[in-house]
């Protein structure tokens, strides 16, 4: 009897064990399940947060492009109107002027070449031309037309160097005698008889002899009693005002 009570007793401390080993067994794979799942979760999180951030940094970087492209929309953008050569351009002084030189919508001056002789009562010679144009002419311009001393960058006589660019003919070339009636030459320039700031070596100054003299216009040389036209040519800025949508346009302060 005693040993069926010993025998029921190991029994049941066997099964106690194997109830702890199983209990224990079943706590172990609990632990590791929930370490793996915490784990899987943590990284998961990170990964969320770290997308989130990204996604949240290229939004940012969205945004700051979308902004900088904005910006360079709403950038005053500064144009100027477009002269072509031998365009006619009237200004506020009511002189008259003939574009010299083409000036495209980036660029600020426009050289010009006045149609008017500002010399009819022969009071300037040739000697005194240059100086005159580039201080006293360019002094009254600028009064007149109520403009700033750097708005007109230059007043000077015509260049055997502007002729050679209207002409094609070399400066070498430009002799008297020279024809400039060609498929080139612009009218506007032989419509006078225009003193050039050349000087030759006999003294005298080089001309544009217009073609009623010798039945077409030419290169002459001119004599201190010749009757010569002076026909400044300036570089004038186009003045700008600022237009709706942060663009800017020519404003017609000076230029008509």
């Amino acid at each position: 009897m005693e040993k069926k009570e010993n025998k029921k007793n190991e029994n049941g401390i066997i099964v106690l064990l194997i109830i702890l080993v199983i209990a224990l067994g079943g706590y172990i794979v609990y632990d590791k399940i929930i370490s793996s799942k915490a784990e899987e979760t943590g990284v998961n999180d990170n990964n969320t947060n770290s997308n989130d951030n990204g996604l949240n940094d290229s939004k940012e970087k969205e945004d700051v492009i979308d902004d900088t492209n904005k910006n360079e929309q709403n950038q005053e953008i500064i144009t100027y109107k477009v002269y072509n050569l031998g365009d006619k351009v009237n200004l506020l002084d009511s002189s008259n002027w003939n574009v010299l030189e083409g000036s495209s919508e980036n660029e600020e001056f426009v050289t010009l070449m006045s149609v008017d002789n500002i010399n009819k009562d022969r009071s300037i010679t040739f000697r005194n031309a240059p100086t005159y144009v580039s201080t006293t002419y360019k002094s009254n311009l600028i009064a007149n037309l109520n403009a700033n001393n750097d708005d007109i960058k230059d007043a000077r006589l015509l260049t055997l160097e502007d002729i050679s660019k209207l002409s094609g003919l070399e400066v070498n070339n430009l002799d008297a005698g020279v024809n400039l009636e060609n498929n080139i030459t612009p009218s506007f320039l032989y419509q006078g008889t225009t003193i050039t700031s050349k000087i030759d070596e006999n003294d005298c100054p080089i001309m544009i002899c217009e073609s009623d003299m010798y039945n077409s216009a030419r290169i002459c040389e001119g004599t201190q009693t010749d009757k010569f036209e002076i026909r400044p040519v300036i570089i004038i800025s186009k003045k700008i005002y600022k237009v709706k949508k942060l663009k800017y346009r020519l404003l017609k302060k000076w230029l008509k």
